[in-house]
């Protein structure tokens, strides 16, 4: 789907966590390539590196930042970081995740599925926190998190949505998705009045490790397990139109791939200062 053209995004600076594969690095590209300088922050440092050198391959301007975003001296140390490489921070994106307790909630590890949840909220609330106490300060800025679909709908990961007992469980991932989710809402109505907007993204069906570890969990072949929408790059076109500030009016929702932002209704709507007594 078509999100309208591209905004340029020159002197714009970012910071995409999980930007070292999958989704976050289709994002890491797309802003890069409408010209904001991309801070990469992740665990891996050669996949970060791999997708900086792509991004100075472009013309732009990248740094790796290795950290682990559930450490919480380490995620807020990333942000600093980021900013004293490239500059005050504009853009957030939260795409880093995990989902390794796969299967029925009763077959599986009790303690592997609540340690899944935690680190899923912590890389979202951690980089979060570090960025709007500057952002706040600041009176502007935007947070972008990665959510999905399943965190509203009642609905299987599986080859067919219809067919629930074909699907490969996956508890954590859904219950970390629709924390996020509601995480994102309550941040937008804080920030509502100190100039910050944040939105949540469903990013379709996209092959990425995590898919693939599903896939295989489940028996299934990764290659045909799903009907595979894309590469990530709609998730990109999505981001760089938020990063723009051609979504802020959507500020607390989630907003699709699939869906044409600019026929969406306002989620939240400022207050009008109140009269003079």
């Amino acid at each position: 789907m078509n999100h309208g053209p591209a905004t340029r995004l020159d002197g714009r600076v970012a910071v995409v966590c999980g930007g070292g594969r999958g989704i976050g690095r289709r994002i890491a590209l797309a802003l890069a390539a409408d010209g904001a300088a991309v801070a990469l922050v992740a665990r891996s440092e050669a996949e970060l590196r791999s997708v900086a050198a792509e991004i100075e391959d472009l013309g732009g301007r990248a740094v790796a930042l290795p950290a682990d975003l559930t450490d919480a001296t380490a995620a807020p140390a990333a942000i600093a970081q980021a900013e004293e490489h490239l500059g005050p921070l504009d853009l957030l994106v939260n795409s880093a995740g995990i989902g390794r307790a796969h299967g029925p909630v009763w077959a599986g590890d009790a303690a592997q599925w609540c340690d899944d949840v935690d680190a899923n909220l912590r890389m979202t609330v951690l980089p979060t926190h570090a960025a709007l106490a500057r952002m706040v300060e600041r009176g502007q800025g935007r947070i972008v998190t990665v959510s999905s679909r399943r965190a509203m709908q009642l609905s299987a990961f599986g080859p067919d949505d219809r067919q629930p007992a074909n699907a490969v469980a996956n508890s954590s991932y859904v219950a970390a998705k629709g924390a996020v989710l509601m995480f994102m809402e309550q941040v937008a109505v804080e920030c509502l009045p100190h100039g910050v907007r944040a939105l949540s993204i469903a990013p379709g069906r996209v092959r990425t490790r995590l898919t693939d570890d599903l896939a295989t969990t489940g028996g299934a072949d990764p290659g045909s397990w799903l009907p595979w929408q894309d590469d990530g790059t709609e998730a990109g076109r999505l981001a760089v139109r938020i990063a723009a500030g051609d979504l802020d009016h959507l500020t607390g929702g989630l907003v699709s791939v699939i869906d044409d932002p600019d026929a969406l209704e306002p989620l939240l709507r400022p207050v009008p200062p109140s009269s003079p007594s």
